[in-house]
């Protein structure tokens, strides 16, 4: 067995991860019965190319002799901290192989972050105990709610305005609200939503009051939403679920804050369930998920 090699990664090396990012996820769900995502990677995903432009030096690889054997990613967006992946090989998952990437990924954050967080699943015991060592410390649970889009779903309108819009006023609209009700901006991460064409980026009104945002992604994923106002964030996630159906999708994803009683309720009279529960861990809390609805575990 060769000695372990730590360094950042490059380019031609992000095929691997994702494939290693998969082997580890897929085992970590057998061991607690939930299902797997076995499609086959043939290509680097748009998101793991545009985090390791923004964050390249976030990106650390763990090698036995010429092998990966654990990735590690995180991003710096302003002062936030925040690690989108950390997976070790099954094989290798006794080696202390983890905490070494941890280390190697926090040091990006040395000098320029305030807080360092991240979010993971519930039933991740291992890791609920690698991130709490290292003062990363569960915060509040979320919610992922799912729901299949069949022939009879039907979801009433709720009497907001609706309007696709990716400007550039758009986006610098969405970015200074989540600088209020996620904690921090990421205008960078916003900018990659509205290039991508399977995003729509949506924006809802209350007469001519802008009222909040949301993303829609491959007409299935609504992920993030928010508002200035508490009260539209229900509706928000209501009319984005009836894009959705408008649109032909299959089925329907949205992460929502469990203490968020009002969101819940909503998607629980349209059917919606939950999938499974993430917990978010961070140095110092922030976010107030009775206004947003967060992206996902590589972004929040």
């Amino acid at each position: 067995m060769a000695k372990i090699i730590y360094r950042q990664l490059k380019r031609d090396e992000l095929l691997e991860a994702s494939r290693l990012f998969q082997r580890s996820f897929n085992h970590l769900r057998r061991k607690n019965n939930r299902p797997t995502y076995d499609d086959k990677i043939t290509e680097v995903s748009p998101f793991i190319l545009h985090t390791f432009k923004t964050d390249r030096e976030g990106y650390w690889g763990a090698f036995d002799g010429e092998k990966m054997i654990g990735f590690g990613h995180a991003g710096m967006r302003g002062k936030q901290w925040y690690l989108a992946n950390l997976f070790v090989a099954p094989k290798s998952q006794v080696r202390g192989v983890g905490s070494e990437l941890l280390k190697r990924c926090m040091r990006y954050g040395k000098g320029k972050a305030d807080s360092y967080s991240l979010c993971t699943f519930s039933y991740n015991e291992v890791s609920l105990a690698l991130y709490s060592s290292f003062g990363i410390m569960p915060i509040h649970p979320i919610f992922v709610m799912y729901r299949k889009i069949d022939k009879n779903f039907r979801v009433r309108p709720t009497g907001l305005r609706m309007v696709e819009d990716k400007s550039n006023k758009s986006i610098l609209r969405i970015n200074r609200l989540e600088k209020k009700i996620r904690g921090y901006s990421h205008l960078i991460d916003l900018r990659f939503y509205a290039r991508s064409s399977h995003v729509k980026i949506l924006n809802f009104y209350k007469d001519s009051r802008w009222v909040g945002y949301s993303a829609v992604i491959r007409n299935s994923h609504i992920m993030p939403a928010g508002s200035p106002y508490q009260k539209y964030l229900p509706d928000i996630l209501t009319d984005s679920v009836r894009e959705c159906i408008r649109s032909k999708g299959k089925e329907i994803e949205i992460n929502i804050g469990a203490n968020n009683r009002a969101s819940f309720q909503r998607l629980k009279s349209h059917g919606f369930k939950i999938f499974e529960m993430v917990v978010f861990l961070s140095t110092k809390p922030y976010s107030d998920l009775s206004r947003y609805a967060p992206a996902n575990l590589a972004m929040y």
